[in-house]
This record gives structure tokens, C-alpha cells and sequence, in this order.
């Protein structure tokens, strides 16, 4: 190990553990660098030690991490004298250092990929990297090309299953919405659009709800907190409204209705990011998602509160991240709902329906979605309605009705004629 290299590790290090914003710091290297990349082992346990008490929400300072590290046989003093490195590295440079010392590792093991890397990391500062790093990952894992003359007898197979299951695609639990999509189909991007208030983040979670743990789903949530997702869950198993969990008013009988669903809940298993508004940092976020838990559907909520960090228009920004979901979807294999709102045009009528032209800076969002699905429900309804508006592949368009359970907080089936 080159003491160049082996000064960028105690740098690195440093930063994270005597910034002010350890979580933010951590984030922006560890969608880049694993514990095991580090060429001291006893630097990567630390680098990992600190990942975990993030994730964790925990306190990831000097001490703690100290007495986390000697656990593993790590002396305090070496965790104690990453406070007098004699570098200071800005935190904007924390990424170019985490892809130096990813691309020594590569270089010890014989591999180049890392340079590449690096070189999309480093365009025009950092942006663009969904774009530019995602091309170099897919090209590098690209198959082979598709041919009829072999590839037929295969889908005919696929046919035949599907004539077991009827359907082409993941089942979110909704009948009529499984039947007029052929449920979610892998590399497509669904766009749920609705105006405040009528019940898009929660329909997402409850077809993601209905898909686990059969199949892996993620989520980044830009709107909802860690807290305001695990009430709601909880609400979903038990029935306690999230006002009295947060006014601390359960009865012993309700608490306990609680911790019987806990298991339920683990079993679901969602990975979810609360992080990630820079498109680059989620597109990278959702890739390791994929690697990490092979999860299957992404949750996006919602498009209008991610940035590129460009100087664009609402409506280029709002392009660019819709085409980045799409290709998001299909490099990686996984079906995206996307959340999205909508204009106010719908509010000048009467009965308040909305049309495809009032997704708010809608441009190319139409054009990537291969289903529109949109909701709206009047003041004093319980009942959401909803209407496949685009159906790319299957054609069919129609609505159907929700209706809402008020005591589990979910929305549930009605099949429609």
C-alpha cells in the first residue's frame, strides 16, 4: 500500500468521523465504497462500523466508534488518531477520494473498471453521473443480442406459465388495476398522478404492502419520514390510528396489537432510502438497492421534489428525471412507480376528474410512462377514483373504484364491471 493511498484512507476517515453531518457525509461516499476496499483491513472495519451506526440513526462519533472498533480488536489509539490526520479534506472532494481508493482496490485485484468510473464521477462536477456511470455499467454487463430464430421457443414457454397465472407482470393486490395492466411489468415505469391529498403515496404502499415478501420492494421517500412510514405500517397490522400512536394515547390493548404485527412487518422487509433528492444519488441509491436486496419494484415518491442540480426549466428537469427512471427501470430489471402531482387545471372542473395533460410539467412524463394511472376523489367521498389513462403495451383503459378502510388505514379491493 502506497503511503499516498494509505494517507487518502485516514483522510476519508477523518471527515466521517468529525464532521458535524456524519450521515450526510457517509451517504455521499457509501453508494461508491464498501469496508472491503480499503487496503488496511483495520480502516475498512472502521469505515464499516461507522455505515452501520448510521444506518442505524445512531451516534457515530469519536467515542463510540472507538469502543465499536476495539470490540473487533482495533486499538483506540488508531481510531483516536484519525482526529490528527494533518489533511484537510474538504467535503465536496469526499467522493473523488472514496473512487481513488476503489480504484486502488481494483488495481490489486487485477481490474479497471474503477478508472472508468471515476472518469463519470468527475464529469462536469459530478453531474450527469446516472447517465454517464450508468452506460458504463450496462455496457460492460451487456447481452447478447436478441434473436427470433432462438428466442421464440422461449417466450412461447412464457405463454404457457402465463396461462397458469394470467398475467404478465407483478400482482399489486387490486383487481381491476391487475387485470386492465397485466399487473407491473419489469422495466416499465408506472406514473401515479393526483392532486394533494387523495391518496397516491399510500395506493403505492399498499400494492407494495400486497406484493411482499413474495417480491423485494424499494422505496425512496422524499415526502414521508422514517417515523411516518412505520406508523402507517404499523396502522396496517394492527389498526391504531398513527394520531393516538404519536399523541402516545394506545391503550395497553392497542400497544400490543402493535408488537403482534411486528413480525409481519420484518417479514415485508422494505428497503427504503430517505436521502437521496439529487437524481445522480438516487439513481445510484436504487442500483445498489438492486445489488444489495435484488429488490424488484421501486416506490418513487414523488417526482417533483427530486433535482438534477442543473440550471434547466421545471419542465427539462422534470424530463430528465422521468427519461432517468425509465432507464432506471430497464437496466436494472424492475418495475418504478413513480409518484407524481398534478396541475391545478383539474380544479376548474366540475366533477374534478383529472386528464393526462394535468401532470404537472408533464412534457416527456407521458411519453416514458408505460401506464398513467390517475387519482381523484371529491371533499366528502371515502372512495378513490381511478382511471388507467395511458396503457402502452396492453391497450386497455377503463376506472375503478377504492374504497378506504378508516381503521387499518389501507385501501381495499373492489372489483368493478
Amino acid at each position: 500500500m502506497s503511503e499516498a493511498g494509505a494517507l487518502q484512507e485516514k483522510a476519508l476517515l477523518s471527515v466521517l468521523l468529525t464532521t458535524e453531518d456524519p450521515t450526510h457525509s457517509i451517504y455521499e461516499v457509501s453508494d461508491i465504497l464498501r469496508g472491503e476496499h480499503f487496503a488496511d483491513k483495520r480502516y475498512g472495519i472502521i469505515y464499516d462500523i461507522i455505515l452501520t451506526e448510521v444506518r442505524k440513526h445512531s451516534v457515530a462519533d469519536m467515542p463510540s466508534v472507538a469502543k465499536a472498533a476495539e470490540r473487533q480488536d482495533i486499538p483506540t489509539e488508531l481510531v483516536e488518531g484519525l482526529s490528527n490526520v494533518g489533511v484537510n479534506l474538504p467535503l465536496k472532494a469526499l467522493k473523488k477520494t472514496a473512487v481513488d481508493i476503489l480504484e486502488d482496490y481494483q488495481l490489486r485485484r487485477g481490474k479497471a473498471i474503477a478508472q472508468t468510473a471515476e472518469a463519470a464521477l468527475t464529469v462536469n462536477d459530478l453531474k450527469g453521473v446516472h447517465s454517464d456511470m450508468g452506460r458504463v455499467l450496462d455496457t460492460a454487463s451487456a447481452k447478447p443480442f436478441g434473436r427470433t430464430s432462438t428466442d421464440a421457443p422461449g417466450i412461447l414457454d412464457h405463454l404457457a406459465k402465463m396461462r397458469v397465472t394470467g398475467f404478465d407482470g407483478m400482482l399489486t393486490g387490486y383487481h381491476h388495476w391487475d387485470r386492465l395492466v397485466c399487473g407491473l411489468r419489469p422495466g416499465d415505469v408506472t406514473v401515479m398522478a393526483g392532486g394533494p391529498g387523495v391518496g397516491k403515496s399510500l395506493l403505492a404502499w399498499c400494492a407494495g404492502w400486497n406484493l411482499t415478501p413474495e417480491h423485494k420492494v424499494g422505496a425512496v421517500s422524499l415526502e414521508m419520514s422514517d417515523l411516518d412510514i412505520h406508523y402507517m405500517l404499523f396502522r396496517f397490522v394492527s389498526g391504531v390510528d398513527p394520531g393516538r400512536i404519536r399523541m402516545a394515547e394506545m391503550t395497553d390493548e392497542e400497544f400490543e396489537r402493535i408488537s403482534a404485527g411486528l413480525t409481519t412487518i420484518m417479514e415485508k422487509d422494505f428497503v427504503i432510502d430517505y436521502t437521496s433528492f439529487a437524481l445522480d444519488d438516487l439513481v445510484m441509491r436504487a442500483r445498489r438497492m438492486k445489488s444489495e436486496f435484488n429488490i424488484e419494484l421501486l416506490i418513487v415518491d414523488y417526482l417533483q421534489l427530486i433535482r438534477t442540480g442543473s440550471d434547466d426549466t421545471k419542465e427539462q428537469e422534470v424530463a430528465s428525471i422521468s427519461r432517468a427512471m425509465k432507464e432506471l427501470a430497464s437496466a436494472l430489471g424492475i418495475h418504478v412507480i413513480l409518484i407524481s402531482q398534478l396541475s391545478r387545471k383539474k380544479d376548474s372542473r366540475q366533477d374534478h376528474e383529472p386528464q393526462m395533460g394535468d401532470v404537472r410539467y408533464s412534457g416527456m412524463v407521458e411519453a416514458d410512462a408505460a401506464v398513467l394511472l390517475m387519482l381523484w376523489r371529491q371533499l366528502d367521498e371515502t372512495i378513490t377514483h381511478c382511471k388507467v389513462e395511458k396503457n402502452r403495451h396492453v391497450g386497455r383503459f377503463g376506472r375503478f373504484d377504492l374504497p378506504y378502510d378508516p381503521k387499518f388505514g389501507r385501501y381495499v379491493d373492489r372489483v368493478v364491471s
